[in-house]
């Protein structure tokens, strides 16, 4: 029984340990970097909204532009960056918690499942 205990151990706990920790990890990072960019697009968004339509604010109006311009591309590349991270995570997730449970199921002796007749 030990030896069908480590072969549990290292056929599907670690497997799914080594999952979570991390891919779910680097996840986690992912999505905080992707809340930063997001509240700086947004604030940038505020600025900019808030300044005025007049001639004489030509040169604010620009710079809170370009202020924009570049909180919006650093929103989307690291938008593409989180989202392709769940789209690798959603794959990952299947081969680590499917591959463990099939190696599991095929540790169990065939001879008690099959009924002789």
């Amino acid at each position: 029984d030990p030896l069908f205990r480590s072969q549990i151990d290292q056929a599907v706990l670690k497997p799914v340990s080594d999952f979570l920790a991390d891919d779910l990890g680097e996840l986690d990072e992912q999505k905080d970097l992707f809340e930063m960019a997001s509240a700086e697009h947004e604030s940038a968004m505020v600025k900019y909204s808030r300044v005025s339509k007049k001639r004489e604010t030509e040169k604010v109006r620009f710079e809170a532009n370009a202020d924009l311009y570049i909180a919006r591309k650093k929103f989307h590349e690291i938008a593409l960056q989180y989202y392709s991270a769940l789209n690798a995570l959603q794959y990952k997730r299947k081969l680590c918690l499917l591959n463990p449970l099939v190696a599991f199921i095929l540790s169990f002796p065939i001879s008690k499942w099959v009924t002789k007749y």
